[in-house]
């Protein structure tokens, strides 16, 4: 058996990616508010 492309490993990661439960997708959803609301005051000021 040939070792697995790193294409392979990315192909097989995505689908678990998109499996995962809700919490998991918000948890990178907060982070870039959080990573937004740092930059925007910087930008009215």
């Amino acid at each position: 058996n040939l070792p697995t492309p790193p294409q392979e490993e990315k192909k097989k990661t995505l689908p678990g990616a998109k499996k995962l439960p809700g919490p998991a997708v918000n948890l990178s959803e907060i982070q870039n508010v959080k990573s937004e609301l740092k930059f925007v005051p910087r930008f009215e000021q």
